[in-house]
């Protein structure tokens, strides 16, 4: 029984890395102006979450409040926590640049900041479904994945578009009720 028990553990610890790894896609790049190799890494659900928490808790303890001024800051600020959480060392996501994200503002210009965003949000796109880019038969295994595992392939979508156009097929199919035998 114990010995059950330690192989649905380890089971359930493998399973867990490579969920994990799917998450992790990571590119390498140079910081801008410098050759100092970086990596950018596809943030998870949880990571983006964080990166707003924070930018919350800064603006309120900060006594900021919100207005069209200050809006634009709130976006940057959100930016500069999800570049804080998806920049490491080459090979360890775990590692950051520097310590704490106060260090990470310290490093960054807008122009710096403009190459990294734009480097992230093009790895995202890059590495997220998009309808634009896909074909149909991308879009119909998909659909198919979606049928056969939706809490895996759900985690996949986070075009805006794509889960429009699935939810639409989805709840457009015909119901198949069962037939009346009476």
């Amino acid at each position: 029984m114990r010995n059950d028990t330690a192989i649905q553990k380890s089971q359930e610890n493998l399973n867990l890395r490579v969920l994990l790894a799917g998450t992790d896609r990571a590119k390498l790049l140079k910081w801008p102006a410098t050759d100092i190799d970086i990596e950018i890494r596809v943030l998870s659900d949880h990571d983006r979450q964080q990166s707003v928490f924070a930018t919350e808790r800064l603006f309120k303890t900060s006594h900021i409040e919100m207005n069209i001024g200050t809006g634009v800051e709130y976006d940057y600020e959100q930016s500069t926590q999800v570049l804080y959480r998806a920049i490491s060392f080459p090979g360890k996501p775990e590692r950051r640049v520097v310590a704490t994200v106060e260090d990470f503002r310290k490093l960054m210009t807008y122009g710096i900041h403009k190459i990294l965003d734009e480097e992230y949000v093009s790895f995202e796109k890059e590495q997220s479904p998009n309808l634009d880019r896909m074909t149909q038969e991308e879009f119909d295994i998909l659909l198919q994945d979606l049928k056969k595992k939706p809490d895996s392939t759900l985690g996949k979508v986070t075009s805006l578009n794509i889960a429009k156009r699935l939810l639409h097929i989805l709840v457009s199919q015909p119901e198949i009720l069962p037939e009346d035998n009476g």
